[in-house]
């Protein structure tokens, strides 16, 4: 057992704390610091809670709780989230981990998850998702959720210079460097799969379809995909109905791109 601190950290009753002892006039500033770095950390938690309880279907007083290991592992991770979209999956993960049954932890994974993503990751996976969610609204097709061998004839293709502007790069930031890297991080976690970021040429070389301008970005999706823009909801449970579930509150800031299936692309043209 660790035993109990012998000295205050920044003092009480006009006694200095170990940290005005060490560093002098210095503490002041830096006690400012942390107050506000708290402050910001109780913030984001607030946010998240409170996107929590919009998407409850019921009200917060109803059966059933947050597992504490769910609840603690978003509190201390999930503070340091501040960007919009993160704060919509945790809250979405926080609503959908409201169980009855006392070992169901799922939850904890799902927060892990998400706080391990970056930004671009997060923000990417939603955007490719909801693509690919309005796509298969406009042109249903019989899949079986969950089996990913039927997942193969669904490669989804999204234009290149449409995703750049729903990721919303600034001119700090270099969208040629990131938006790979991003892919690469979605498919090693599980994300997406046979994923290819094509210019124009290489696009049609490659599938024999015409390339939307500017190039494509595809992937086919995979059920931990689904899953977690499920969760992102506020709807776990209901993953393989995940093309009826709606969009996120953050989604109506965001310009979203068209996604269309590889198959409904037309043919190039035949060379002369």
């Amino acid at each position: 057992m660790t035993p109990p601190l012998s000295f205050s950290l920044f003092g009480s009753d006009g006694t200095p704390g170990i940290v005005k002892r060490v560093l002098g006039p210095s503490a002041d500033s830096i006690g400012e610091t942390l107050k506000r770095w708290v402050e910001k950390r109780t913030e984001n938690v607030g946010r998240v809670l409170e996107n929590a309880a919009s998407k409850l279907d019921s009200g917060p007083d109803e059966r059933g709780a947050v597992p504490l290991r769910v609840a603690a592992r978003l509190l201390e991770e999930g503070s340091y989230c501040d960007d919009d979209i993160m704060v919509e999956y945790l809250g979405g993960v926080l609503a959908s981990a409201r169980t009855t049954v006392g070992r169901d932890d799922r939850g904890a994974r799902w927060v892990a998850l998400v706080t391990s993503m970056s930004s671009y990751a997060i923000r990417l996976h939603y955007v490719a998702y909801t693509a690919a969610q309005i796509c298969l609204r406009t042109h249903p097709v019989v899949v079986e959720w969950g089996n990913e061998s039927d997942y193969q004839q669904l490669t989804f293709v999204v234009a290149a210079n449409e995703l750049t502007v729903s990721m919303e790069f600034d001119e700090s930031e270099d969208p040629e460097d990131i938006v790979p890297e991003t892919m690469f991080e979605l498919a090693r976690e599980g994300m997406i799969t046979n994923w290819t970021y094509c210019p124009p040429k290489d696009f049609e070389r490659r599938y024999n379809r015409t390339s939307p301008p500017g190039g494509a970005f595809t992937f086919h999706p995979t059920s931990v995909g689904i899953q977690l823009l499920a969760w992102a909801h506020g709807k776990g449970s209901q993953w393989r109905s995940w093309i009826e579930i709606g969009h996120l509150v953050a989604e109506s800031g965001i310009s979203m791109p068209t996604a269309n299936l590889l198959g409904l692309l037309p043919a190039c043209a035949p060379s002369t």
